[in-house]
């Protein structure tokens, strides 16, 4: 059995956290952060999803892409945390491969993920089982099989081939061989 590292209780406890946080938190003013992909990236995600702009404002969208790639109120880590914890200890030749594919992750779970709760795909759920996934595989060595496993599944659910109930601990569990602790 794997020990739970106090990151991960903390990832976890956030993200339930995060479950009943939010519509009346304050949003980020826009200076948009240099270390995340570019604003236009998503404004033009954005301008693509007519049925998220029927019930979302643009700043309200960008907001929640801030959100996920950085700390905020409710959560103590972000996407940008995860990122330099998976490239830790990383071989050098190995690094630029797995940091394009956590970017390209990062991109395409945080352009869905901060839509309107009714248009999305992926959800708050979704983002804590991955979370916790991801920490298991530092553990256990398994970080870039991981990371691709959940990219595959990202496109999967962008894509309608997989659906939002498909995504669960025991899918990770057998795909992966690993753990996951259900005390939550």
């Amino acid at each position: 059995m794997i020990e739970w590292s106090a990151k991960l209780e903390t990832v976890l406890l956030a993200s339930v956290m995060g479950l009943t946080a939010c519509a009346g938190m304050q949003q980020y003013s826009y200076t948009w952060p240099h270390d995340l992909p570019t604003r236009r990236h998503f404004e033009q995600l954005y301008q693509a999803d007519e049925h998220n702009r029927s019930l979302q404002t643009e700043q309200q969208y960008l907001t929640w892409v801030i959100r996920f790639y950085k700390q905020w109120e409710v959560t103590p880590q972000g996407w940008k945390d995860i990122e330099a914890d998976v490239l830790d200890g990383i071989e050098d030749k190995r690094y630029p491969v797995i940091l394009a594919k956590l970017r390209r992750l990062g991109k395409l779970i945080s352009g869905d993920w901060a839509k309107d709760n009714s248009v999305r795909h992926i959800t708050t759920a979704m983002l804590s089982l991955w979370g916790e996934v991801i920490y298991i595989s530092i553990e256990l060595d398994k970080r870039e099989v991981t990371i691709d496993l959940i990219l595959t599944d990202v496109l999967d659910l962008l894509s309608g081939a997989l659906t939002q109930e498909m995504i669960e601990p025991g899918r990770y569990e057998a795909k992966l061989e690993i753990f996951i602790n259900r005390m939550l």
